[in-house]
Order: structure tokens, then C-alpha cells, then sequence
């Protein structure tokens, strides 16, 4: 019981710091007038990670496979729409790499949280049987 509190909580605190990353990005891309560099990118970047350990922890607490199951779908939905968003910026006039470098990790971030609850599913399924 204290594994699925204690997971619950990772989760929601990841889902605290990515909603609150994305809203430094939405900050940093506004149209304020204002120039962003490769440090924003940096440090947003590190907010991310801090995000995707959280999330990665809280997979490895979860002992439920529908659980798993249900994340790999809410991160694929996830991972689709930022792709899609990232392909169709790719041809505006502020596309730089430091815009580059602020939208990149939330395209990244999902697809590598599908793929790392997908290799739990399979590494807990050899081990049951």
C-alpha cells in the first residue's frame, strides 16, 4: 500500500513540475519581445529531467500491467500531439536552435517514458512466466 501512495504522489509531483514546465516554455516563447537563449533552453531542460526521473520512478514503483498499460497510452497520445506541433513550427521564422532546444525534450520526453514502461511490461512478463 505505501508503494502505490508513494508512486501516486511521484506521479502527480511529475505531472506538477512537466505543467509547469511547459508553462516556463509558453512563458519563454511568447510574444513578448524578448530574446531567449541556449541557457533557458538549458534550464528548461533540467526542469524536464527532473519530470522524467519522477515519471520513471513511479513506473518502476507500479506492480499493476493495466497501469503501465494505461500510461504508455496517455504518453503515445501525448508523444503524437507534441510531434505534430514540433513538425508544423519547423517552417516559422523563429525556429532557431534555441527554439529548437526549448520544444525538442517535450517531444522526446514522452516517447522515451512509452518506451521505458514498455520495457517493464516485457521484462515483468518474462519474469512471471
Amino acid at each position: 500500500m505505501k508503494n502505490i501512495k508513494f508512486s501516486n504522489f511521484l506521479f502527480i509531483l511529475g505531472v506538477f513540475i512537466l505543467v509547469s514546465a511547459y508553462l516556463i516554455q509558453l512563458v519563454i516563447t511568447s510574444d513578448i519581445p524578448m530574446n531567449f537563449s541556449i541557457s533557458e533552453a538549458i534550464f528548461l531542460q533540467l526542469v524536464l529531467f527532473i519530470s522524467t526521473v519522477l515519471f520513471i520512478f513511479a513506473s518502476i514503483l507500479l506492480s499493476k500491467k493495466s497501469t503501465r498499460y494505461v500510461v504508455i497510452a496517455i504518453f503515445t497520445l501525448i508523444f503524437v500531439v507534441t510531434l505534430s506541433s514540433f513538425l508544423t513550427d519547423t517552417d516559422a521564422e523563429y525556429f532557431t536552435v534555441s527554439y529548437a532546444l526549448l520544444t525538442l525534450p517535450f517531444v522526446l520526453q514522452p516517447l522515451l517514458l512509452v518506451l521505458f514502461n514498455g520495457f517493464l511490461i516485457i521484462k515483468f512478463r518474462k519474469v512471471t512466466e
